[in-house]
């Protein structure tokens, strides 16, 4: 078992990850020291399934020469 798994650095580092399912997490160390962590949390909206004739008539109209 990792020995520094009790110190409250990891502790922190372990939750962040346990929260994000979608996202990244960025430690700093300094002198062998975590100094700092990042998390920035992505939101994923499920998208509306289109047929593609819908999404032809999205397009403006365009004026032949």
């Amino acid at each position: 078992m990792c020995k520094h798994r009790d110190d409250p650095e990891v502790q922190m580092i372990l939750e962040a990850l346990e929260d994000i399912q979608y996202g990244s997490l960025v430690i700093t160390i300094h002198d062998s020291k975590i100094t700092q962590m990042e998390k920035t949390v992505k939101s994923r909206f499920p998208l509306e399934a289109k047929t593609p004739s819908s999404r032809i008539s999205s397009f403006p109209s365009q004026k032949k020469k």
